[in-house]
């Protein structure tokens, strides 16, 4: 397996045309991690919103089984999305060997894993957003049952 110094070795080996291209796709992986570290962070406030909101509402959370199906889904778009986005964080330098027995397969390997993670992360931002709908739906939910069941107790 090639490491950091073998994959920096194979870096300097390349002539100036391909220099350029690699230094772009690496950029571009820059940004992409960068866009999965920010679907982490928004998955963390909507698990944030929804231990709140849960909190709030109490013992009544499970009362009408839409929410608890709302919130299950969410909750398992969100763990799914961060773990997804999470497993992209250890970069395994055998898929991008420098050391690679010509310069264009190297290039070819860098695009092949800069247009993965683009798709990875396409992925992410979706199940994210449906995530953050469901939960605003079931916060919608349970805000109205909550109103309804506080109104329906005779006094």
């Amino acid at each position: 397996m090639p490491t950091d110094h073998d994959h920096i070795a194979g870096l300097s080996t390349l002539a100036q045309p391909h220099q350029f291209v690699v230094n772009y796709l690496y950029q571009r992986l820059n940004v992409i991690d960068q866009k999965l570290a920010r679907i982490v962070n928004f998955n963390g406030i909507i698990l944030a919103g929804i231990i709140g909101v849960s909190r709030w509402i109490g013992p009544s959370i499970g009362a009408n089984p839409l929410d608890l199906l709302l919130l299950v889904v969410a909750l398992v778009l969100v763990v799914l999305t961060v773990i997804w986005c999470i497993q992209l964080s250890s970069l395994s330098w055998e898929h991008l060997d420098a050391t690679a027995s010509n310069r264009e397969e190297y290039l070819k390997k860098i695009s092949t894993v800069t247009e993965e993670r683009t798709k990875i992360y396409n992925r992410a931002a979706t199940l994210t957003l449906v995530s953050f709908s469901l939960t605003i739906l079931w916060l919608i939910l349970s805000l109205f049952s909550e109103m309804l069941l506080k109104h329906s107790i005779p006094k």
